[in-house]
């Protein structure tokens, strides 16, 4: 009874020891080393080890891999017994019932191999390993096989009594806990780190959002300020010489001389224009960024475009005592172009004209025009204040100036670059700076050499001669407005151009025009289902753009109508909007 005892509280002892190293949260690898150890000395066994199932072996120098079962923990009594520490095969005579039998619970336990009745492979096997007693115990994490937990006898045989088979049992029992609260923490962790990241991404989209919302609240200062400055300074000019030329013509005493009130109606003229001027820009840009400026195709003479814009600065070249040069280096041969000449006109123009504004009396501007492989370059390089490395990206920004509006002594609301841009980018080329303070700059425009061919009817360029498969314009046709800004909310996101139309039967000609990838229409907007068809039909003959009906309610009945006359997909629009965005590039 006392050695009894004496056994149960040493039992008990180990098992608390092994359960506060798993309450402590401490290393799986040490938990298990440990618990070997401390088992292997009690139970006074020759060889513990871990049967480890299932575990990923990668394959050199590839991220595939293959499920091995290997021995992974292992301890022994003396260097007598051999080493079985990575082995990688437990025979047994049917390897899936094993398991099976493992993960509902079931014990092996062997006394002597010379008297048991076990299959010659796993006689062979225990032969091989010295192996003359041994028992095998499950360690299951929740229901599931993790590995075996394994005690062997080397020296000779052993009778395994109840006491120590239901320790190594209860052995194993925690050790699927630690294994298990091991693998638990490990995917917590994993989340944690994934849940970080996410927050961090989230905390810099935050941090961008406020950086781009202060960028826009600056730009909207600047932009108030550099137009204030152009209209006021024009709007002076007009209201206070006409408002001369008012008053003295109402005093019969006092006549302004001729050459007077043709200086202040001159005057007056030019503030006209340069108020003009600056409205169109404003307009023009506004209409290449929402896609609807287009070219007007045609054959041009790069020469004589050239000699026409160099000679009408002439005068004001002469007057700012400025240095005009028109550098043309193109063969005859090369001279003719395919592009729009009041748009090219109007990239000269501009160039040259900023030029003119920051190039110092005496400075020198030269124009030039050169071919390289299959493309025309076109320079405009002049001697004036140069700008900054840092301040280069500002010049192709909406109402950007390098200097601030209150100290500014150079007129212009700072898009004609900007418009020069997008007009360079709509012949397909692209335009760089070269500048140095106090050296000058020189601007520098590609254009590649089209053929009317590489244009669609509207002037638009198209790859390999065909028509762009990224054309993302949508037509929406409703009444509803809430509709009609959950749909371009829905699908501005997902880079489409959205254009809403309210009046069904007037939108025939947009259509025309627009040429949309996908028509949306709004069932309620039309009362009756003919006019319904009517229209899709109208809409596949100008357009044959695919159209997806929105809808409330809707029977199989008049599905089957509108199915059968042209309608391509339909849409309810109190519960799947969202879906709008997948219908549209499933029937593109």
């Amino acid at each position: 009874m006392k050695q009894y005892l004496k056994y149960k509280i040493e039992q008990k002892r180990i098992v608390d020891s092994i359960k506060l190293q798993i309450n402590r949260q401490s290393k799986l690898s040490d938990i298990i080393q440990v618990t070997l150890e401390k088992i292997r000395n009690f139970l006074n066994l020759d060889r513990l080890v871990i049967y480890q199932l299932n575990i990923p072996q990668y394959l050199q120098h590839s991220e595939e891999y293959k499920l091995i079962n290997e021995v992974t923990y292992e301890v022994i009594s003396s260097p007598k017994v051999n080493s079985i520490l990575n082995f990688q095969q437990e025979n047994c005579q049917n390897i899936d019932k094993c398991w099976t039998k493992y993960s509902q619970g079931f014990m092996f336990a062997v006394n002597d191999i010379e008297q048991s009745n076990l299959a010659p492979n796993l006689y062979r096997l225990m032969r091989q390993l010295q192996v003359k007693a041994k028992v095998v115990v499950p360690i299951n994490m929740r229901g599931k096989l993790w590995g075996l937990l394994i005690a062997h006898q080397c020296h000779s045989p052993r009778i395994w009594n109840y006491h120590e088979t239901q320790m190594l049992r209860q052995i194993a029992e925690y050790l699927g806990i630690a294994v298990y609260q091991y693998q638990y923490y490990k995917e917590l962790k994993h989340r944690k780190k994934i849940l970080e990241n996410k927050v961090q991404n989230q905390a810099h989209q935050i941090e961008n959002a406020l950086l781009a919302a202060k960028v826009a609240s600056q730009s909207k200062h600047e932009f108030i300020g550099n137009i204030s400055h152009e209209l006021k300074t024009p709007l002076t000019k007009v209201i206070g010489l006409s408002s001369t030329l008012l008053h003295l013509s109402l005093k019969e005493d006092r006549i302004l001389p001729i050459e007077k009130q043709q200086q202040y109606l001159k005057t007056i003229q030019d503030s006209g224009k340069h108020l003009l001027k600056l409205i169109n820009n404003i307009l023009e840009v506004s209409e290449v960024q929402s896609g609807k400026h287009f070219l007007k195709i045609e054959d041009i003479s790069w020469f004589k475009l050239c000699r026409k814009v160099v000679e009408s600065l002439k005068i004001q070249a002469d007057t700012l005592s400025l240095d005009l040069i028109f550098d043309f280096q193109l063969k005859p041969e090369e001279d003719i172009f395919c592009g729009d000449k009041i748009k090219l006109q109007e990239i000269l123009l501009n160039l040259l004209d900023n030029a003119f504004k920051y190039t110092p009396a005496g400075g020198k501007i030269v124009l030039r025009v050169w071919k390289e492989s299959k493309q025309i370059i076109l320079e405009v390089e002049d001697t004036g204040i140069g700008i900054s490395k840092p301040q280069i990206p500002l010049l192709f920004e909406s109402f950007q100036h390098l200097d601030n509006f209150r100290q500014r002594i150079h007129d212009g609301g700072g898009i004609s670059l900007v418009l020069t841009k997008h007009l360079v980018e709509l012949h397909g080329g692209s335009i760089e700076v070269e500048s140095a303070l106090e050296k000058g700059s020189l601007f520098r425009v590609y254009l590649p050499i089209k053929t009317r061919a590489d244009f669609d009817r509207n002037g638009r360029i198209l790859e390999s001669g065909k028509k762009p498969s990224c054309n993302k314009k949508v037509i929406s046709i409703t009444k509803d407005k809430e509709i009609a800004t959950s749909i371009e909310r829905l699908l501005t996101a997902e880079h489409y151009r959205v254009v809403w139309l309210i009046d069904a039967t007037t939108a025939i000609k947009q259509i025309n025009f627009l040429e949309p990838q996908t028509v949306i229409l709004d069932r309620d907007s039309l009362e009756e289902i003919s006019d319904v068809t009517n229209l899709v039909k109208t809409i596949e003959e100008v357009n044959k753009a695919p159209v997806i009906l929105l809808y409330s309610q809707m029977d199989s009945h008049e599905w089957e109508y509108l199915l059968e006359n042209s309608i391509c997909d339909r849409l309810v629009k109190s519960t799947n909007l969202a879906k709008l965005k997948d219908k549209i590039e499933n029937l593109n």
